[in-house]
């Protein structure tokens, strides 16, 4: 009975170091685990710190980068501006420069003037090819009807033949044709002129005009 009990005792003690054994083993791993929660702790507040950093540093680029985005706006517009004071200078001097080369010199023109003799040149033969030659070809028509008006002979020479009309004449039926046509539209326009005054004030005591 008595190595029964020894048997049963050694097993208890064995039994008690081993519970001993496992509590140490618990404590020593809550103690590993709190120092890796305290080592994160720090690491994680090293890392927000730099993060704090890094926003901060990030916010002064984007300040610094629209003062510069405004410096270069700025330039920009000074360039233009010299761009355009310097294109009205070179306008200037060249246009002073063409009329001290045009004073006392009638064989330089000046070609933004619109009543240069070679533009009236142009001009005056682009009306000759194109109504005046069409006028003269009606005119010769009534001329070899035996129309009175064209008594004399004188050659007008046209593109392409030659007609025989008497050019007095053909002036003169012309000028009156043109004086008839103004005022036939210096009436019309009277007439307009009245319509519009009793349409504007609803008067009707103006000067009628038929």
């Amino acid at each position: 009975m008595a190595s029964s009990f020894t048997r049963e005792s050694g097993k208890e003690i064995t039994f008690l170091k081993s519970g001993k054994a496992g509590k140490n083993s618990r404590s020593t791993d809550t103690i590993n685990v709190q120092q890796r929660i305290e080592q994160l702790q720090i690491e994680n507040a090293k890392l927000l710190t730099n993060r704090t950093k890094e926003m901060e540093d990030q916010q002064r680029l984007q300040q610094k980068i629209a003062v510069l985005e405004g410096e270069i706006a700025e330039l920009k517009k000074q360039l233009q501006q010299e761009s355009r004071d310097k294109e009205d200078a070179l306008n200037r001097l060249s246009k002073l420069a063409g009329n001290k080369m045009k004073i006392g010199n009638p064989d330089i023109a000046d070609l933004s003037d619109p009543n240069r003799p070679l533009k009236l040149s142009d001009e005056f033969g682009e009306l000759y090819c194109n109504e005046w030659t069409d006028a003269l070809e009606y005119l010769h028509k009534k001329a070899t009807k035996g129309n009175s008006k064209f008594a004399g002979r004188h050659t007008i020479h046209v593109p392409g033949r030659q007609l025989e009309v008497q050019e007095q004449g053909s002036i003169a039926i012309l000028l009156e044709a043109l004086k008839k046509c103004y005022a036939i539209s210096q009436e019309d326009a009277e007439h307009q002129r009245i319509a519009i005054l009793h349409a504007v004030t609803g008067k009707s005591d103006y000067a009628d005009m038929d």
